[in-house]
């Protein structure tokens, strides 16, 4: 089993019934909101925590991009990463990740890859995504070419980092006459590549078809097993057969002393889990952003009944945990529904695992040498999205935020 930290660097510093006046806190909540210098405290807060888990022995630590929203401040996951890569030692940096299809250079954003894998001595896991919607709006991009364009700025990058230039490349979206970048990356033929995906059958076909890791983002079980199925029968058809390292699953939880803290605590973490998701549907999934397929397996997974009050105001009971995707307990319980977790472990066997998780208070221990990776259910990462009128404390006195991406091979034992 291995961990990694993941915080989105969200920035929530804005009055909450401000947000409420807006149908979504993403593309059009007015930016007068922010903040420059709240945002440059905030990003020593939260890159002096990934520096804290990378001394603290984390496996690795995990950043990515949004845009248009208060929910994550990274405009590049790349940028973030570059960061980490001189100011870790040891962590795996896991970028999941860079939003192909809004990228019209693939070349450059080959060359930055593989500078941040250089700089960090061959410690770079590229996940490479299509984005919300949001994203493809945002950036004036046709929501039919999302995919197009995913997959042709994937193959660009990956023969950027594996054929010696110079080379002409022609396609659909991207041409260039000469292609030869002077930085390659480290870790060869190239970075390990990560592949997320939440409805679209058509992602987890394409990643199963390359071999590359399938990570179902907060999927309910049923839809999971759907997903990784379909990953599965393409293995086959590729003539291999996937390994654990092959399947991720992301969920939420939060982890306290006891219930009642966790409870609590976990409130907080609800503005992210439903506050910055609500939105049009033509936001998040525009016309032609899915295929007929991906629209069937989307209304699925929006089955769960929603919560019945405010996000913000409930406590993580209003979370839907029937889906699998989120809980919070104590350090021995982790949810209060521990046979949730356990029915993951008999419907989903033998696959690895990547499960988001909001640790509870002080720190995961180091690991001593050659004891394996400590036990998730002691005390962990805090994760409190700070509101904006809680005063900040700093990371040394034991206050720490963010999430933990936990890889897990064959299970998820919480």
């Amino acid at each position: 089993m291995k961990v990694y930290y993941f915080s989105e660097f969200p920035y929530h510093e804005y009055p909450d019934d401000e947000g409420e006046k807006y149908p979504s806190l993403r593309l059009t909540f007015p930016n007068t909101y922010f903040e420059p210098d709240t945002a440059t405290d905030l990003f020593k807060r939260y890159f002096d925590e990934c520096t804290y888990v990378d001394e603290m022995g984390f496996d690795g630590i995990m950043v990515n991009e949004h845009h248009n929203t208060p929910s994550c401040m990274n405009a590049s996951c790349n940028l973030a990463a570059a960061v980490l890569a001189r100011t870790t030692q040891q962590a795996k940096i896991l970028m999941l990740g860079n939003i192909l299809p809004i990228h019209d250079n693939p070349v450059r954003l080959a060359e930055e890859i593989a500078m941040i894998d250089v700089i960090s001595g061959g410690r770079v896991i590229s996940g490479m995504v299509r984005g919300t919607g949001v994203e493809t709006l945002a950036t004036n991009g046709n929501p039919m070419y999302n995919r197009e364009r995913f997959e042709e700025c994937h193959d660009l990058v990956i023969k950027t980092w594996t054929t010696p230039g110079p080379f002409r490349w022609e396609g659909r979206h991207y041409n260039f006459r000469v292609v030869n970048p002077w930085m390659v990356p480290v870790q060869k033929p190239h970075p390990p590549v990560w592949v997320p995906g939440t409805a679209s059958p058509e992602t987890a076909q394409w990643a199963a078809s390359h071999g590359y890791t399938y990570v179902a983002f907060l999927t309910p079980l049923d839809v999971t097993e759907d997903l990784f199925q379909i990953y599965r029968t393409t293995a086959a058809e590729e003539g291999y057969e996937p390994t654990p390292d092959n399947f991720g699953y992301l969920l939420c939880c939060y982890v306290a002393d006891t219930q009642e803290e966790a409870d609590e605590q976990a409130r907080h973490f609800i503005w992210r889990m439903g506050t910055t998701t609500r939105g049009p549907r033509e936001y998040m999934n525009p016309v032609g952003y899915r295929s007929q397929q991906g629209e069937q397996v989307g209304a699925r997974r929006a089955q769960a009944p929603p919560p019945p009050r405010p996000p913000r105001e409930q406590d993580p009971g209003g979370l839907p945990r029937p889906a699998g995707r989120a809980g919070a307990g104590p350090p021995r319980r982790t949810t209060p529904h521990p046979a949730e977790l356990r029915g993951t472990q008999r419907e989903l066997p033998h696959r690895g695992r990547h499960s988001r998780h909001s640790a509870g208070k002080d720190s995961l221990p180091p690991r001593p040498p050659g004891h394996g990776t400590p036990d998730l259910l002691r005390p962990g990462i805090k994760n409190v999205p700070r509101r904006h009128h809680e005063e900040h404390r700093p990371l040394r006195q034991g206050s720490a935020a963010g999430d933990t991406e936990v890889v897990e091979e064959g299970k998820i034992s919480l």
